[in-house]
């Protein structure tokens, strides 16, 4: 369970007690939603739990609002690791920006710490106080008829994991592909990888039990080599193969709440894997990295104030502070931002893969984190928040914000620097990305009248503002975004999808160059080439209904005239996990491979698709497979010229020769 859900489960419990004994209209009710779901995505049920489940958040908010004489408004956003409505409802933090309109101009804040452990108790307490006056105040809005119902189908869009820019990709074939990351020579765990010789797979059966596999892979030929039960007990998210070590990364639940579990194997011998060492840290598995021999792991939680705690019971306030093997985070190593408004502690721990017995270091920030940024230096954490309710109500300005804290890292140890707010909130994993010192950042911002628009925001080395360009793209929101170099591309969407060039080469002074307007949206992109740009998104009608999923390759060798050289639609798909999980994407422009897979929009049959690209064809289509006998989720990857399609539910591992599309192999379990 990653931020946003914790976050959501506090909200979905709110509306359930405020929408007691409200009956709830026919077209509301789950399993119409789930019909407009099917026409619209063509999703498979099975992997849409966490989807339907916010529709019918939203759906019960529309009808507590309708059944008060109302007021909401839903903003737009896209969390990794899940969809996700952008931001949280404000608690009525206090924050000075609430005075007035925020500004950009104000001075960056410096990172400082807890004095000690009763100043995070008095915080804890303050806002959660605080958060029971806010929630009344909605509520007497709500049945007063105060504000304006205002609910856009594009605040359940797809959400991408958090992650981190990738700067430039690597030219240099591989024999093998690799799991799709952001920023090179900084690795990031996934659910399935390779070596190059083994098929490494972490596989949960429809019975709830997980494992990590050990295929070995030739060609056509696979057999299982070794097997390690997760156990019962936890959820397994995502692992690291690194050399002889397996790290798995998971989630497991107690009386006092969620844990991250990081669990070392020893896999000198494929066959036998052995658990070498055990660590943990509060809160519920959020993403990690690896680089440079240390591993890196966040996770969030909620500290949950009950009002009937007395003053000195010590026992129940030291249970509110995370923890790290089982002991409490120094108060020295918890930063509270000013102005916190939730209670939510997101914590960062590294560990020397040469040490694993413990950690080598820890930090935790009182604040959720949409998405991280990491470089080989700095790591950046976005919160979105809403601007005070009070304050929104009574002034036509924009409801939200994102805080940005920055850690510079050395050899596994944090170090603070700063935290800044800015207008807007950062929608999209590859809106913010560090670059010779500074930071770019695409916001999309919406107003208290319900119209959106986009700003761009250059922060230096101590997050303050060097430049800017506001009032972009009015009545639209960004969808994707990437960075190469000096130039920024970014595409929003509300009836067409311009796709923006901007020029950041004087930090100070960054500059539009270029926008292009066709019809559908790109929700990932990823450099092809020093001159062209892919893009998968949605093909979509006049009157926005989404049609299909398309292929895009844009050349960017002028920067002021960038080109859709081609695309192509495939008409009767209307869903693909790329367009949240940049991961899923097979992706590799030296061996011209691109693959992702595709849910039929009537029949839910999962497909998978592998395209090669020709400057002068374009997309040429080398593989399309039925999987409609697949319950779970597929995985693409290669060896040499071996495409496998990887099931992380059911047993199934087939592979496929790249050349002829031609199946050469089944792994059968025997």
């Amino acid at each position: 369970m990653n931020n946003q859900d914790l976050r959501e489960k506090e909200m979905e419990e709110m509306i359930r007690k405020a929408g007691e004994g409200l009956e709830v209209p026919e077209g509301l009710q789950p399993e119409s939603i789930r019909k407009n779901l099917r026409k619209r995505r063509g999703v498979v049920l099975a992997n849409r739990k966490k989807q339907i489940r916010r529709w019918c958040v939203a759906a019960a908010s529309v009808c507590l609002l309708c059944g008060c004489g109302v007021v909401w408004t839903i903003w737009g956003g896209r969390t990794t690791s899940d969809h996700k409505i952008s931001g949280t409802v404000d608690q009525g933090t206090g924050n000075a920006d609430h005075g007035t309109d925020l500004q950009t101009t104000g001075e960056p804040e410096k990172l400082t710490y807890a004095e000690d452990y009763q100043e995070v108790y008095r915080t804890i307490k303050k806002i959660a106080k605080r958060n029971t006056r806010v929630y009344e105040n909605i509520a007497e809005d709500m049945v007063s008829g105060e504000a304006a119902v205002d609910i856009d189908y594009y605040a359940f869009d797809g959400v991408k994991e958090a992650a981190v820019q990738k700067e430039e990709e690597a030219v240099t074939s591989k024999s093998h592909s690799e799991t799709n990351v952001s920023v090179e020579g900084i690795l990031e765990a996934d659910q399935v990888c390779t070596d190059g010789e083994y098929i490494y797979r972490l596989r949960e059966r429809v019975d709830g039990k997980s494992f990590l596999e050990i295929i070995k892979a030739d060609g056509g030929k696979m057999e299982l080599t070794g097997k390690y039960s997760c156990g019962n007990e936890i959820s397994p998210k995502e692992f690291f193969l690194a050399g002889d070590q397996l790290i798995l990364l998971s989630t497991t639940e107690h009386p006092k709440g969620l844990s991250t579990v990081i669990t070392f194997l020893d896999i000198r011998d494929r066959t036998k894997p052995v658990k070498t060492g055990k660590l943990t840290q509060t809160g519920g598995y959020s993403q990690a990295r690896l680089q440079e021999g240390y591993l890196y792991i966040v996770s969030g939680n909620r500290a949950y104030y009950e009002k009937d705690i007395e003053q000195d019971d010590r026992q129940e306030e030291e249970s509110l502070i995370p923890c790290v093997n089982e002991k409490p985070i120094a108060a020295s190593q918890i930063y509270i931002p000013s102005g916190c408004d939730e209670t939510f502690f997101t914590t960062i721990t590294s560990v020397d893969l040469d040490d694993t017995k413990q950690f080598a270091d820890s930090r935790s920030i009182m604040a959720s984190s949409e998405y991280l940024h990491m470089t080989e230096e700095s790591i950046y954490f976005t919160t979105n928040q809403w601007m005070d309710h009070s304050f929104v109500k009574k002034n036509k300005q924009v409801t939200t914000k994102t805080l940005i804290t920055k850690f510079s890292y050395q050899q596994g140890k944090f170090s603070g620097k700063a935290t800044k707010q800015i207008k807007g909130s950062v929608r999209d994993t590859f809106a913010i990305n560090e670059y010779q010192g500074n930071l770019r950042v695409i916001s999309s911002l919406s107003y208290n009248k319900g119209k959106d628009d986009n700003a761009v925001y250059v922060l230096d080395e101590d997050l303050k503002i060097i430049g800017s360009i506001e009032h972009l793209a009015k009545d639209e929101r960004v969808y994707s975004a990437r960075f190469q170099g000096d130039i920024g591309y970014f595409v929003t969407y509300r009836e067409t999808d311009p796709l923006f060039s901007v020029d950041f080469s004087d930090p100070q002074n960054p500059k539009i160059l270029g926008k292009l307007k066709i019809p559908g949206f790109s929700e990932y992109m990823h450099f092809y080439n020093d001159h062209l740009l892919f893009g998968i998104g949605l093909e979509t009608s006049n009157d926005g209904e989404r049609e299909a999923v398309k292929l895009s390759m844009f050349d960017i060798s002028d920067t002021t005239n960038v080109r859709e050289v081609h695309k192509i639609l495939l008409k009767d798909i209307s869903y693909s996990s790329a367009l949240y999980d940049y991961k899923s994407v097979l992706i590799d422009p030296a061996r011209n491979i691109i693959g992702f897979d595709g849910w039929e929009t009537y029949t839910d049959d999962l497909q998978y698709f592998v395209y090669s690209y020709d400057e002068e064809r374009g997309f040429v289509r080398k593989m399309k497979h039925n999987l409609s006998d697949r319950f779970g989720m597929i995985r693409g990857l290669y060896i040499e010229d071996t495409v496998y399609l990887v099931d992380l539910s059911s047993i199934s591992l087939e592979a496929y020769d790249f050349n002829s599309g031609k199946r050469v192999g089944r792994y059968q379990k025997k």
